[in-house]
């Protein structure tokens, strides 16, 4: 079960509104509807100042404190019944079988507990109107491979099952190049490199992956693009697709990946600069990168059904421009 406890305050812009209304505008991925919200009263799960709410007029107040209780079977039905969402879809090729999508930063690829809406998965719905693979669990239908909820670029998406599994299988047997773009923390042993370390799941955070002797294999290449001293812009082909496999691989070389949240920090990064940089620094990366700089920016393959070669590229996004703008000035 979860337990969201939220105290009302005037600043909040809301005094007097009702609850069904204001528990809308919170910021909260569980309460993803107001319909969802309604249901949550009408089955007596919020309570206000410790009794049980059970009107959606009921007015909120300065002070009140709100509890919900959302129970884990309500929120697997909301994570395995996506709904349609008219949300915007860079498409970067598409036929009869298949999409590639380049994926926004922000942007979680399917719904899962804290993003209940919003995801391209509820894009693609909308989009496709049905026509997407569903050989799959039911929370992700379409969705051949992944990229993180912070990773920005491109990815495969299929509409039949069939080109689902082919599509898969050209990924298993390592018949897709997929090459990313990243900035790293600190300098790299060598200009060009391989990476070839078991990955599982941490055992101290569940949340995590860890480089582990009982790991599943992962590999993966690495080309410096600029050395910038403290930082590394790098080039990097994944030859295996593990879960944070870019970013456990290069924490664990101990240059994580810049404004990773998980397996970097702040802290870490501004103490691989010179001191009297480190204000400017934390300034700008403060305003300008709220998330990991890493950008999917290649897929290349033979298409499974017309057997045409093709390759996609995606160029560099905006916020990720703008740090090696920053580091060409100041770290160069």
């Amino acid at each position: 079960m979860e337990i969201i406890n939220h105290t009302v305050r005037l600043d909040d812009g809301v005094f007097g509104m009702r609850i069904d209304k204001y528990l809308s505008k919170i910021d909260s991925d569980l309460l993803y509807s107001r319909a969802f919200i309604e249901r949550l009263i009408d089955d007596e799960k919020i309570t206000i100042n410790g009794k049980i709410n059970k009107k959606k007029s009921t007015e909120v107040l300065e002070g009140d404190i709100l509890e919900i209780r959302i129970e884990e079977s309500v929120i697997n039905q909301a994570i395995n019944n996506p709904q349609a969402e008219d949300l915007p879809l860079k498409i970067v090729y598409e036929d009869e079988c298949m999409m590639v999508i380049d994926k926004p930063a922000g942007m979680a690829v399917h719904p899962a507990p804290g993003n209940y809406t919003g995801t391209l998965v509820n894009a693609l719905i909308h989009y496709a109107s049905g026509e997407l693979s569903d050989c799959v669990e039911p929370f992700r239908p379409g969705i051949v491979h992944r990229l993180d909820k912070d990773t920005s670029g491109l990815l495969l998406v299929a509409k039949t099952n069939k080109i689902h599994a082919q599509l898969a299988n050209l990924i298993q047997n390592r018949e897709i190049v997929k090459k990313y773009k990243a900035i790293l923390v600190g300098k790299l042993p060598n200009e060009n490199g391989v990476i070839e370390l078991p990955i599982a799941r941490s055992k101290q955070n569940r949340k995590k992956m860890a480089v582990s002797a009982d790991g599943k294999l992962a590999i993966t290449k690495y080309s410096l693009i600029k050395d910038y001293e403290y930082f590394s812009y790098v080039d990097i082909e994944l030859i295996t697709g593990r879960t944070h496999q870019i970013r456990v691989h290069f924490a664990h070389n101990n240059s994580p990946v810049l404004g990773d949240d998980v397996y970097n920090s702040l802290a870490i990064t501004l103490s691989k600069a010179p001191q009297a940089l480190q204000k400017r620094l934390k300034a700008f990366l403060t305003n300008y990168l709220h998330r990991q700089a890493l950008h999917a920016y290649k897929l290349e393959f033979v298409h499974p059904k017309t057997n045409a070669h093709l390759c996609f590229n995606s160029p560099l996004p905006t916020d990720m421009v703008q740090v090696l703008d920053y580091l060409d000035k100041d770290f160069t």
